[in-house]
């Protein structure tokens, strides 16, 4: 099985809301969970999710994300993406997500920058 996450990723930067549930809609699971560092709350299910990347979308229009760095651990993988506006660099994050054995994502939590505080 590839887990394939770029598409996922892909989604932010694309302003229509069709292509963007196309992208991202065959890769999760019903049950996906989303935590975002600028978010107020979780969003729970697909249509959640969709309509946090379209906020996404109307609030910064002509931003991308790029996968950098992915490692893996069975059903888990941290991704880090440099995230761009208009091609300047906006932000470097990282995200802790889990999928379960057909490669669904089930759970996906980001968190800003990734240098190590401890």
């Amino acid at each position: 099985m590839t887990l394939e996450l770029q598409p996922i990723f892909d989604a932010w930067g694309e302003p229509d809301a069709a292509t963007r549930a196309a992208l991202v809609t065959p890769a999760l699971n019903e049950n996906f969970y989303y935590a975002d560092p600028h978010a107020p709350h979780p969003y729970q299910g697909v249509s959640a999710f969709l309509d946090f990347l379209t906020v996404f979308a109307e609030r910064v229009p002509v931003a991308a994300a790029k996968i950098v760095a992915t490692s893996r651990h069975n059903t888990h993988a941290r991704v880090t993406l440099d995230l761009t506006r208009d091609g300047a660099p906006m932000a470097r994050v990282q995200y802790f997500i889990g999928h379960d054995i057909n490669g669904k994502l089930t759970r996906m939590v980001g968190f800003m920058g990734t240098e190590d505080t401890a």
